[in-house]
């Protein structure tokens, strides 16, 4: 089956986050094209959408459960897609990967404990530590002629006492960074060590689109590390169905997972939502040909961004072999950084996410979103380019 992903869609119609701009001048006057939040601009699948229309069509919308045929559809995609045998009794339902990471800060911490992150990184675990009252110990990924390692004395040295949890990205969000099996075997041995849980948030896992780095699911090198790591997968970014609210957490630990469950409970998330576990089910029993297909697309659409901004005016893109998102380095150009966000969608018109968002490293940072029909992205990248030629002398950096 051909699927065409250059089709344009008006996503404002169904009021997208991702199109609709905030109530500032900023934005209504300058209208920018939105590269920034972590969806795509593409159909999910026929298949996917049958489903619904099935669903819709039936007409009773009451309350569900996971049924047996969607566990079934999760635990086959892990074994098939990754290589990785898990239980269907491990999963537990959330909306959403983020909700997940709340309830499991809350379910196993305690007020004023310690939690690792690795930064540059989805600003969304900084926050949950915060509005839970745990303190944050912020490790920097190193940035090494272009790709990200990190220090593992470093790492080991950052702990104290009161750690409790390290919240590790596989792949890593924004710098598309797939964790190497020796890397996620030292990091699994110093939490071993330590006592210390780790959530793994690997909702980026099937959107592997450079063949030279292999993901692998931490919980899966080594039955200890199983013990201690909690994994949260979803369909959203696969397949483009984040605003059904559906995510799958693989918990193999029994301890933990009745005290993640019973938290859950407490805050009374206990019911998926129906029309997403249809979602879920048949992206994972009819999506891989959709799937392989997209990862080709959006592999040309970071073939072109590199290749036309890469090293233009010092515009650095990260070398990336994950994630539809971009990192992209505009240290060395000769935009004032610390306006860069304003100057991206006034002059640039496009709409990126402030590299601040991911961290203090993330200052002259942008993170771009590339899952858009290429001519939106290749006019978007021609008008990024414009940027740096009408800089004036005194905003070199």
């Amino acid at each position: 089956m051909n699927f065409n992903f250059d089709v344009v869609f008006d996503r404002s119609v169904f009021s997208s986050t991702k199109w609709t701009y905030p109530q500032d001048p900023l934005y209504t006057d300058n209208k920018p094209t939105p590269l920034w939040v972590a969806d795509m601009d593409f159909q999910c699948p026929p298949s996917v959408r049958k489903a619904l229309l099935n669903i819709i069509d039936y007409g009773i919308l009451g309350y569900t459960n996971c049924s047996l045929s969607t566990l079934n559809a999760i635990t086959d995609w892990q074994k098939n897609r990754h290589d990785w045998t898990i239980e269907s009794d491990w999963i537990v339902q959330s909306p959403g990967v983020v909700t997940a990471i709340d309830i499991i800060i809350n379910a196993l911490s305690e007020p004023d404990d310690s939690i690792i992150i690795m930064t540059p990184v989805y600003g969304a675990f900084s926050r949950s530590i915060l509005v839970n009252q745990r303190s944050a110990i912020t490790v920097p990924l190193h940035n090494i002629t272009g790709r990200y390692l990190l220090d593992f004395d470093e790492l080991e040295k950052s702990i104290t006492a009161k750690t409790k949890i390290l919240i590790l990205c596989n792949p890593h969000n924004p710098i598309g960074k797939i964790w190497s099996i020796d890397e996620l075997n030292i990091i699994g041995n110093i939490c071993l060590k330590h006592k210390i849980i780790i959530i793994s948030d690997d909702i980026h896992q099937d959107l592997i689109f450079n063949n030279r780095s292999q993901y692998t699911p931490l919980a899966a090198l080594h039955p200890y590390f199983s013990e201690i790591c909690i994994t949260c997968t979803s369909p959203s970014k696969t397949f483009n169905l984040a605003g059904l609210q559906t995510s799958n957490i693989i918990i193999k630990n029994n301890k933990l997972r009745e005290r993640v469950k019973k938290e859950f409970l407490r805050y009374d998330i206990s019911r998926p939502n129906m029309i997403g576990l249809a979602a879920c089910e048949a992206a994972y029993k009819t999506g891989q040909e959709w799937l392989e297909a997209l990862l080709l697309y959006l592999k040309g659409n970071y073939n072109l961004l590199h290749t036309m901004l890469n090293g233009v005016e010092g515009i650095r893109v990260t070398e990336s072999d994950a994630l539809f998102l971009s990192w992209i380095d505009f240290r060395q150009t000769n935009i004032n950084l610390d306006s860069l966000n304003n100057t991206l969608i006034q002059q640039g018109k496009v709409w990126l996410d402030n590299g601040e968002k991911f961290g203090a490293e993330g200052h002259g940072f942008a993170r771009l979103n590339f899952a858009c029909p290429r001519k939106i992205l290749e006019s978007s990248i021609k008008n990024m380019l414009h940027i740096c030629h009408f800089q004036n002398d005194d905003c070199v950096n």
